[in-house]
């Protein structure tokens, strides 16, 4: 998709209004959570809350699927389970909506309460020996 990343995101909000939307995932970028090849069902929501996973445009209007890790000044930050470090900050008008589910290799998975506390748990103990590890070599 070409064009600004507002008016991509502003387009897919307004198909929301009528249905959830399907988005294909490509790329490791959440780690264990969502593995390519895999679709994402994307729902109007009114903010990102800590810890729900949410579709959004970067600068380059590609729609990026990844976790809230909170808003802060009116801009919310998300970070990718798989990733090191979190994404630029996001304003609202550059949010599409909250990811409910996703289908992999034929198998749903619900995105509810329990996929929050425990995908963010999860994403953040894989971190921890990749930090170390960096740390280390750091230090050599």
């Amino acid at each position: 998709m070409s064009g600004q990343p507002a008016a991509v995101a502003g387009a897919l909000r307004k198909r929301l209004e009528r249905d959830a939307v399907w988005i294909p995932v490509d790329g490791p970028s959440m780690g264990r959570t969502i593995r390519p090849p895999a679709k994402v069902r994307v729902v109007a929501a009114d903010t990102p809350r800590w810890g729900e996973i949410w579709a959004f445009t970067t600068d380059e209007s590609t729609i990026v699927v990844h976790r809230c890790r909170g808003t802060i000044n009116g801009l919310h930050s998300f970070h990718g389970d798989g990733q090191l470090w979190r994404d630029r900050p996001v304003g609202p008008e550059r949010l599409i909506g909250r990811v409910v589910e996703d289908v992999q290799q034929g198998k749903v998975t619900k995105h509810e309460w329990r996929s929050r506390w425990l995908g963010t748990a999860s994403a953040r103990a894989r971190r921890i020996p990749r930090r170390a590890r960096n740390y280390l070599q750091k230090r050599r």
